[in-house]
């Protein structure tokens, strides 16, 4: 029998992100071979756009040619429409949407596109219309993509280690219970503050590479609990509404809350918590 194909992070370790990036680009035959069986090594089945999206390109780092991109962008197209044939009509639809959401990620977080000439949802959405072979994809799915990618840049490989993650230098992480918005049971969540740009990203394990969500912390203020020390409430400093957005295998779900409970292993942790949330809002790009 075939043995089983190596794992993204079991093909890519040890080797310098950069250099892949620009090789798995490269027009020749065999690298272009390599390119596309390396986009089949991911478990894309089941998993939305956006999310195998960011698993894609979390272990290397994309190529500035234009060309190059666009080859990348054609062997993720290639694998994920195998994977999940009923998503879209075609791997065409997905090679389209994969290079407009990198365009997109580029505009939004790149800070010398000033912030008037930033893409706006509206935009986004007329740039992709009638990519499906004449007929335009769900204004949902094109909402959901645009909320995710401007308020969660796709990083790669620069902001990773060698194993993926995202987060080498947290500036803080930690495990929490995180109350549920209708339920209200408790989650026991691995917590970690990033202050590029300032957000709060939740994990169903220490170890996981790609976080289950996460808090924008623009606006946002925390305080101990009145009613345990040991817990911590997120809310809107203005006014309005607590934001977050959560991964789902559908892909991006976002909401709106008045608040947020948190609750640590102690009281000592959950005042550091609270102190550093409040100085990490205070420095968001749109904090006040």
């Amino acid at each position: 029998s075939p043995s089983p194909s190596p794992s993204p992070s079991a093909a890519t370790v040890g080797l310098n992100k950069k250099k892949l990036g620009e090789w798995l680009g490269e027009p020749d035959d065999r690298n272009v071979e390599v390119l596309f069986n390396y986009a089949r090594t991911y478990a894309f089945e089941g998993v939305g756009f956006e999310r195998a999206f960011r698993m894609y390109l979390s272990r290397f780092e994309l190529p500035g040619e234009s060309q190059k991109i666009d080859r990348i962008m054609e062997a993720f197209a290639a694998a994920f429409y195998d994977q999940n044939p009923s998503t879209f009509s075609s791997a065409d639809v997905v090679h389209v949407l994969a290079f407009s959401a990198i365009m997109l990620n580029t505009d939004a977080h790149n800070d010398a596109v000033p912030k008037s000439k930033k893409m706006t949802e509206e935009e986004f959405i007329n740039n992709n219309r009638g990519i499906d072979n004449g007929e335009s994809l769900p204004a949902q799915l094109l909402s959901e993509l645009y909320q995710g990618i401007v308020n969660n840049e796709i990083l790669t490989t620069k902001e990773r280690d060698d194993e993926g993650n995202l987060f080498t230098d947290p500036l803080k992480e930690g495990w929490m219970r995180k109350q549920g918005g209708i339920h209200k049971g408790w989650s026991k969540r691995w917590f970690i503050l990033s202050g590029q740009p300032s957000t709060l990203f939740y994990f169903q394990n220490e170890n996981d590479i790609d976080p289950k969500g996460f808090f924008p912390l623009e606006n946002v203020e925390a305080s101990r609990s009145e009613r345990d020390e040991k817990q911590i409430e997120l809310r809107p400093k203005m006014g309005g509404f607590l934001k977050s957005a959560k991964y789902e295998n559908s892909g991006l779900v976002t909401g709106n809350h008045k608040k947020c409970i948190l609750k640590c292993p102690n009281s000592d942790e959950a005042q550091r918590w609270v102190e550093l949330l409040n100085e990490s809002s205070q420095h968001h790009p749109n904090g006040r």
